[in-house]
């Protein structure tokens, strides 16, 4: 598969802190990479640096061939990639429909959207006209993640889509992404090691800043050591 974004040796910045200090790997189109590494090994700064709310001082980011490094976030979208950030970002006193319908472009219409919306997220077509403050945390995680999809994005990048969720929930979540990513390249950022594993094909590992390994996400898992090494929970978890 070829790849559909492509990150290279990107040293991002907060302030005067440096955070990435060279981030490198390839996100082939279709399917799902994982991004993991522990609690603050930049995962979250990449994603950031990715779509335009962080700019990478050095280094590029290439998107289907263009560089989209220093454009500003509403120009990167434009391109193709969506952003579900891990706040979630539901706004609270419109209703489901209205919030879908903010995620338009002039001419586009909802109806010729929600077809495989509704498919993936049922509840959603039930709750049409109701506000998004009123719906449940995983209600509202299908939300923010129907939004980005309504955009015909050609990637999706995710923050932690199962944070805060019950067990159930995260389940449905799971499930939805293993469709979803038939339609759409997933970057997911995950905590949840049993979901990234179920939903994702590829992996880079992070650690310090760093990305220190890529490859299929199997044989991470088939590699106690590496897990232990770049992971510290092994297979029961990624901070």
């Amino acid at each position: 598969m070829s790849a559909l974004l492509e990150v290279e040796a990107i040293h991002t910045y907060m302030g005067e802190h440096h955070i990435l200090h060279g981030v490198s790997f390839a996100v082939p189109e279709g399917g799902c990479t994982v991004l993991l590494g522990r609690n603050g090994a930049g995962k979250t700064t990449t994603l950031k640096s990715i779509i335009g709310l962080l700019h990478p001082r050095l280094g590029e980011v290439r998107f289907a061939g263009q560089a989209v490094s220093r454009r500003p976030p509403y120009a990167v979208a434009r391109q193709g990639i969506a952003y579900v950030p891990e706040d979630r970002g539901v706004f609270v006193d419109l209703t489901v429909e209205e919030n879908l319908l903010l995620a338009l472009r002039p001419g586009q219409r909802l109806a010729a959207k929600t077809g495989l919306v509704f498919r993936l997220f049922p509840d959603l077509e039930r709750a049409m006209r109701q506000k998004g403050g009123t719906l449940s945390g995983g209600q509202q995680q299908m939300l923010v993640i129907a939004r980005a999809l309504v955009t015909d994005a050609r990637l999706i990048l995710l923050d932690e889509p199962a944070k805060g969720l019950a067990p159930l929930l995260v389940q449905q979540v799971g499930e939805a992404l293993r469709q979803l990513k038939a339609h759409v390249t997933l970057l997911l950022v995950e905590q949840n090691l049993a979901l990234a594993q179920a939903v994702g094909d590829g992996c880079t590992i992070l650690d310090d800043g760093v990305s220190v390994h890529s490859g299929a996400l199997a044989d991470l898992m088939a590699d106690p050591e590496l897990q232990a090494r770049y992971l510290s929970l092994g297979t029961q978890g990624v901070a």
